[in-house]
């Protein structure tokens, strides 16, 4: 549940999630107030990380996502790319 996983993520990394703006750097929290929440989640991923491993992760399951629902792609084509 979204209950746990906050917990979760407070006890194991001391990050309250209900309030990003408590660990994200200085000069990004401006820029976030005006975000949807999709907008919000991909700059959060950006952020968290150097290596943006979980935001890249993230597009190309998004990219995945838009070729099935456009039924432009086959599902081998889908699986090679996952």
């Amino acid at each position: 549940s979204a209950k746990r996983i906050r917990e979760m993520v407070l006890s194991d990394y001391g990050i309250t999630v209900d309030n990003l703006c408590t660990f994200l750097p200085q000069d990004r929290v401006g820029s976030f107030s005006g975000f949807t929440a999709q907008k919000l989640l991909i700059e959060t991923e950006k952020s968290l990380s150097t290596s943006q491993h979980l935001y890249k992760t993230h597009m190309e399951l998004i990219a995945a996502q838009e070729e099935l629902l456009s039924g432009h792609s086959n599902l081998e084509s889908v699986q090679h790319k996952l």
